[in-house]
């Protein structure tokens, strides 16, 4: 197509913000590239450059047109990754996304799994907030994303992993009444509470979840909380307004596993997965009490956009995660 005919050199200069840059990574001259991308607008009869300003940006058209280019890049590289499937997983790529949790302390099994059995197939890892991973596998930067937030179905397809529920944790020295303290659970008890609400309960039990108006109880607690936006934190938001109250709140933080810590340390009480409890450092210095209600249980799921060519290697890799990552929490 006439008006792509020169895609190649235009995306190096908008990834580069700069002629000079464009043409070393490009390997010709800046004067050659700068007269090349003279011609392909005046071809394409609209600018794509604004020269006029220090990094170089792009034109309303520029914006359009560069969008039009990802989205070339992004069908090449799905076809590239069928091609692989091809080749019977001999070669191929998957670019994961998870937050810290996520990453750190259920995905290194099932990775360390899948690269044994498909030492071939790359898997490149990206850890940030499940907002941010959200905006990457929409555009295609990555091709799962491994949350417990609850994505639009509509757009995205979805695999569970694993189940989880909320534990409130609650230093010792805050939880003085007895008649509290029976309805605390060990680690090890927590681990076969989530077995049974994975399926193994075939009532539907969850007579081990405490009903929220529990929580009514730590009212007077200072409370560790994550930062609003994050979605434990709206969760943990909706809990407190089932049970009739919000608590002061004395620390906000960005990760669940800092409150975690900070709450076992005594300072104050806060709210966590279940599989957060198991995965950390026991803690003998606070209780642990799994809560229930309508905004307590939730999955661990795989998601990947509607539109995307499924591969075998996400498949297989999808497969793994679902095995062996229940076997490891």
């Amino acid at each position: 197509m006439p008006m792509f005919r020169n895609a190649n050199y235009i995306y190096t200069v908008y990834r580069e913000r700069n002629f000079s840059r464009a043409a070393e990574k490009l390997f010709i001259s800046q004067s050659s590239l700068s007269l090349t991308i003279k011609k392909a607008e005046e071809r394409i009869g609209a600018p794509i450059f604004n020269r006029s300003t220090s990094p170089i940006t792009l034109t309303e058209f520029g914006e359009k047109y560069i969008e039009a280019v990802e989205e070339m890049i992004r069908i090449q590289n799905r076809l590239d990754n069928y091609i692989y499937d091809i080749n019977h997983m001999k070669r191929g790529h998957i670019a994961v996304g998870a937050a810290n949790f996520n990453s750190t302390y259920l995905l290194p099994h099932a990775l360390s799994a899948f690269r044994e059995m498909y030492p071939n197939v790359v898997v490149d890892l990206y850890e940030n907030t499940t907002p941010d991973l959200e905006k990457k596998l929409g555009r295609g930067d990555i091709d799962l994303l491994f949350t417990n937030k609850t994505l639009d179905e509509r757009l995205i397809h979805r695999f569970i992993i694993c189940h989880e529920f909320m534990v409130l944790v609650v230093p010792k020295k805050f939880c003085l009444d007895d008649s509290l303290k029976k309805f605390s659970r060990t680690i090890p008890e927590l681990s076969s509470f989530s077995s049974l609400s994975s399926g193994g309960d075939s009532d539907g039990n969850r007579s081990h979840l405490l009903d929220p108006a529990f929580l009514y109880n730590f009212r007077d607690l200072p409370f560790i909380l994550l930062r609003p936006g994050n979605d434990s934190r709206e969760r943990s938001d909706l809990m407190f307004l089932d049970a009739g109250f919000y608590p002061q709140d004395i620390l906000e933080l960005d990760q669940a596993s800092t409150a975690y810590r900070l709450a076992c340390s005594g300072m104050g009480a806060t709210i966590v997965s279940n599989l957060m409890v198991r995965k950390m450092e026991p803690s003998e210095s606070t209780f642990f009490f799994p809560l229930g209600g309508p905004h307590t249980e939730q999955y661990v799921c795989a998601y990947l956009r509607s539109d995307a060519i499924i591969t075998k290697a996400m498949e297989e890799f999808v497969k793994t995660a679902q095995t062996i990552i229940p076997a490891n929490i």
